[in-house]
């Protein structure tokens, strides 16, 4: 079930949009198992996930004595395997780019939601989901909290920008079978996706299969083109 927790910072507003990009198998995968992946972090392409910044690590000698505590011992590498990641994109437009990263093999799907509704999706899960917006941040220049073990999951290289990511993060010790890549997390399908979107490369046929596969699985949510595949006009 959601939980609200003081170092997750919310979008500006309830009903702001969030879309997942991925493919047409991983989307199919969603209806028949009624469940989000939660990608165990260390598996994920950013080496620096959970690591602190380099300004952390030069300015020590700063923040001591100043009420700061030097928690980064608390932050042993191998927690990085009890804290598991399902990540959004906060954008109130489809994103090309994502597209591009998470769907570009013709065969693309993004699911449309809203923060609110991926708060809501959670509610008859048994684990505790913590949800919040990540800051992007010069690793050089800036420094990341180290209040809690979740910190440094909500913090990113400026690289990264471009993902405008909202995490929905789990933390803590999961069955044995579950550890080797993440977790799966019940949700209600209903509550989560409010719209769902075929990329602007994929053939007719995709987006007739897509409709198709949902009216199988009894759902009523609504399907669409990528408004990207819109013809011009001059």
């Amino acid at each position: 079930m959601y939980r609200e927790h003081p170092v997750f910072n919310p979008p500006g507003e309830e009903k702001a949009k969030i879309w997942r990009y991925m493919n047409f198998t991983d989307f199919v995968s969603i209806l028949d198992r009624q469940e989000l992946f939660f990608v165990r972090s260390d598996k994920l392409r950013d080496k620096h996930e959970g690591s602190i910044s380099y300004f952390n690590i030069k300015n020590r000698h700063e923040v001591k004595g100043k009420g700061y505590e030097k928690l980064s011992d608390a932050f042993p590498e191998w927690i990085k395997e009890l804290t598991f990641i399902n990540s959004w994109h906060l954008n109130s437009y489809e994103s090309a780019a994502m597209w591009n990263l998470y769907a570009n093999d013709k065969e693309g799907i993004a699911i449309q939601t809203t923060y609110k509704n991926l708060k809501e999706c959670f509610n008859e899960s048994p684990d505790d989901i913590f949800i919040g917006v990540v800051f992007y941040i010069d690793y050089d220049t800036e420094r990341i909290p180290e209040n809690y073990t979740f910190d440094p999951y909500l913090y990113k290289r400026k690289s990264f920008e471009y993902e405008k990511e909202l995490r929905a993060i789990i933390q803590g010790s999961p069955p044995e079978k579950d550890r080797d890549t993440g977790l799966y997390v019940k949700i209600d399908i209903d509550k989560l996706i409010e719209c769902v979107y075929v990329c602007p490369t994929a053939p007719e046929w995709i987006y007739e299969l897509t409709k198709s596969v949902i009216k199988k699985y009894n759902y009523r949510f609504g399907v669409r083109k990528s408004d990207l595949s819109r013809d011009p006009v001059y």
